[in-house]
C-alpha cells in the first residue's frame, strides 16, 4: 500500500492498495487488485474503507472482466491493547455480469483489534492482531467466517 497523505493532514487519510497474486499451480489464473483505501478518524472512532477491483490474468481465468469488492471497519479506540470494532466485507462479483444482491457475498460482525509494543523485549516495533467472527448477511455468503490477522512491525 502506498499512503498518499499524512494522517490527519486532509479531511480523510488516502492511500492506494495494489496486489499481484501469482498462481503457483500449473492451472489457474493470476490476479491483480487495485483500489483506494480511505481512513477517517472521528473522535475515538477510526473508520477505514477499501474499494477494490480485481482482474484475473492468464489463459486459465474463471472470471473475465473486473470484480468489485469492498470492506468497511469502524474501530472504537477504547483501550490500545484491545479495541472493539465492526467490520463489513462484500464482493459484488463481476462488474459486467451483475447478479442480484442476495447472490452477492456480504459478511458483517464484531472484531477485536489490538497493538502491543515490542519495547518490553528490546525491539523497536510493535505486534498487531485482529480476531473477528463474521456472519453471512446474504444467501451468497458463508453462514459464518472466522477472520484473524497477525502482523509484526519492526522499525529498522
Amino acid at each position: 500500500m502506498i499512503q498518499l497523505t499524512e494522517p490527519g493532514e486532509d479531511w480523510a487519510d488516502w492511500g492506494v492498495y495494489f496486489e499481484y497474486g501469482q498462481n503457483m499451480a500449473r492451472q489457474g489464473a493470476n490476479k491483480f487488485t487495485i483500489g483506494p483505501v480511505i481512513g477517517k478518524d472521528i473522535g475515538r472512532f477510526g473508520n477505514l474503507v477499501n474499494l477494490f477491483v480485481t482482474r484475473q490474468l492468464g489463459p486459465d481465468q474463471t472470471s473475465h472482466g473486473l470484480d468489485f469488492s469492498y470492506a468497511w471497519q469502524t474501530k472504537w479506540r477504547l483501550w490500545e491493547p484491545l479495541s472493539p470494532a465492526i467490520e463489513i466485507y462484500g464482493d459484488t462479483g463481476s462488474l459486467t455480469h451483475s447478479s442480484s444482491f442476495n447472490r452477492e457475498e456480504l459478511l458483517a460482525g464484531p472484531v477485536a483489534i489490538g497493538v502491543s509494543p515490542l519495547t518490553g523485549i528490546g525491539l523497536p516495533g510493535r505486534f498487531k492482531y485482529e480476531l473477528g467472527y463474521l456472519f453471512g448477511v446474504t444467501g451468497g455468503s458463508p453462514r459464518s467466517t472466522l477472520r484473524w490477522r497477525l502482523e509484526l512491525e519492526i522499525r529498522l
